[in-house]
């Protein structure tokens, strides 16, 4: 986790200026500076930021958080409201909503902060459509580093608007009522559910904190960090929450029932299915029209599919859904799964991981090894070399997971670099033990599966270092590691 960080923020006639504290670090972005200035000073109109330059000794517009560093000072610049702009209100179908939400279109939608950016504040604000649960389940989106608090009822947002006015003049804190407490509570669980259905005390601890910051009075003087109750208010309403969701028939709540756990597994906390490794749409919802049912007939009408050409996104598609629950409930064995699912492993889909490489200069197996060495694990047990033999063939057959290198004899390139699952071959002639290991990242999370246990911290550094997908807890091998390689 990048360290606490103070900016110094000023207003267009420097008459006014206020300290700002950022208790994770400066954002990754500008946008995310952004909401984040908007949201902790409650800033109303829209506005850009400007930096000091050090070159010119003049504020310039930020373009990049580089710029910036701990002690820094931005200048907030309201923009100009144009007065030939007339109010208005834009209507949109459900039907019309969905459809472009779905087919991508190039002419997003007007957000609901467009429209209250130009109507006046004694306006009737509307809502703008909401997306259905299936189109709100492709749109999830990794943990933000700035969460956003959200707008809630008009009647919550204006008790709230004079109980911080009333704080900045008092100091007094504010303690809700049962029914405005749930109405905050309900409004922050309706956003925390569209980043992940199980939070994390940390995720718990980050909503509480951005709480209080946007809205000072409802901090908490019996608490040491001031939103302890909050915190603790959020997991309860999150619980109460998946009930909900999961008499609702929701699937990744519903594969956690005790009527889905194996024998022996008597409690609703065994074995929990959930995201681990910063996983997005965990177990998506089926298609619009569809079931598990029919889309098990739809997947062995397809099969013979596989035999025709430039098919495989067609078949993707429509079974998705249905092969990711059937991978995180029912966790077949891969060689079973192979011969049910064939069109599921594939290096296309696998190499959809590698994107997150491209920024960094690993070019040969080698720096695995030394990573795996740094972290006091064994690579010769994960990554293993053969000359082409029975014995080979044995070794491979009881081999958890792996990545094999078939040797030549001639001129000691590798013949053959693959992967083995389970004693599975599931990719070969990858070409290089790197490529080799970016496709096995991407098959454990398509596949769901845990880390090798013989090189789990090598995995968790590559996810959550270079891939900086929840990095938020290190083990310290790992967070030494970072900080060698940061240095």
């Amino acid at each position: 986790m990048a360290g606490r960080a103070l900016l110094r923020i000023i207003f267009a006639d420097q008459s006014d200026s206020r300290k700002l504290t950022l208790d994770s670090g400066i954002p990754a972005t500008v946008e995310e500076l952004h909401t984040f200035v908007k949201t902790s000073l409650q800033l109303k109109e829209d506005f850009r930021l400007q930096y000091m330059d050090v070159d010119f000794n003049e504020f310039m517009n930020l373009t990049s958080v580089s710029e910036i560093q701990d002690k820094s000072t931005l200048k907030v610049i309201y923009s100009p409201i144009l007065s030939n702009i007339e109010p208005s209100i834009t209507l949109y179908t459900v039907d019309s909503f969905d459809k472009t939400s779905i087919t991508g279109s190039s002419e997003p939608l007007i957000p609901a902060s467009s429209i209250a950016s130009c109507c006046s504040d004694d306006m009737v604000y509307t809502s703008t459509p909401q997306p259905s649960p299936e189109a709100q389940a492709s749109q999830l989106l990794s943990w933000p580093t700035v969460f956003v608090v959200p707008k809630l009822t008009y009647e919550a947002e204006f008790e709230l608007h004079l109980k911080n006015a009333e704080f900045e003049t008092t100091g007094t804190y504010f303690q809700p009522g049962l029914k405005l407490k749930g109405v905050i509570l309900d409004g922050l669980a309706q956003e925390m559910i569209k980043f992940t259905k199980y939070p994390k005390d940390y995720q718990c601890e980050e909503v509480a904190a951005a709480l209080t910051r946007a809205h000072p009075c409802l901090g908490q003087l019996g608490s040491k960090t001031g939103f302890g109750g909050w915190k603790q208010s959020l997991k309860y309403k999150m619980q109460n929450y998946l009930t909900k969701l999961g008499r609702l028939g929701h699937p990744e709540i519903l594969v956690n029932s005790l009527k889905h756990k194996k024998t022996g597994q008597g409690k609703a906390a065994a074995n929990i299915k959930k995201s681990r490794k910063a996983e997005v749409n965990y177990i998506p919802l089926h298609p619009k029209g569809e079931t598990t049912e029919s889309l098990e007939k739809e997947r062995i009408a397809l099969l013979s599919e596989l035999k025709k050409r430039d098919n495989e996104v067609v078949i993707k598609a429509k079974t998705f859904s249905h092969r990711r629950l059937e991978i995180v409930e029912q966790r077949p064995l891969i060689g079973d799964f192979k011969m049910q699912m064939a069109c599921s492993v594939s290096a296309e889909e696998a190499f959809a991981i590698s994107d997150s490489f491209e920024n960094i200069h690993i070019k040969r197996g080698c720096i695995l090894r030394s990573i795996a060495i740094y972290l006091n694990e064994d690579p010769d047990s994960f990554f293993k070399e053969y000359q082409a033999s029975e014995d080979a063939k044995r070794d491979m057959a009881n081999t958890v997971m792996g990545i094999y290198t078939l040797q030549r004899d001639v001129d000691g390139q590798p013949e053959d670099v693959g992967i083995v699952i389970e004693g599975n071959i599931v990719m070969d002639n990858l070409g290089s033990v790197i490529v080799g290991f970016v496709m096995l990242l991407g098959l454990i999370y398509a596949l769901d599966l845990s880390f090798p246990d013989n090189l789990k911290h090598t995995f968790e550094f590559m996810q959550k270092v270079v891939m900086n997908l929840d990095g938020h807890k290190l083990n310290g091998k790992i967070e030494s590691l970072k900080i060698k390689l940061l240095d």
